[in-house]
């Protein structure tokens, strides 16, 4: 038990003396990095975005879609020919 404190007692002074060294040195962006980083993440939201609405994007309409039929107002047609039960 005594070797459990004297490591905990170590590893907290070692994380003071960590911090205290990382607040003493600044990070220095230059505006050309922020227009990067911006564009950077920009670009991976939108590229997240886009796959999560692909199907939405890419959906085909059927001969179904192109006609009006009863079923479509009660969803007989997507309950059993829906993706979820496959």
């Amino acid at each position: 038990m005594n070797e459990f404190k004297i490591i905990v007692i170590f590893l907290i002074i070692f994380g003071t003396i960590q911090t205290s060294y990382a607040e003493t040195n600044e990070l220095v962006v230059s505006d050309e990095e922020k227009i990067i980083l911006f564009a950077g993440f920009s670009i991976v939201v939108i590229s997240i975005f886009l796959f999560l609405a692909r199907d939405i994007i890419l959906r085909k309409k059927t001969s179904y879609d192109k006609k009006e039929h009863e079923s479509k107002k009660d969803r007989t047609y997507e309950k059993y020919h829906s993706g979820w039960g496959r």
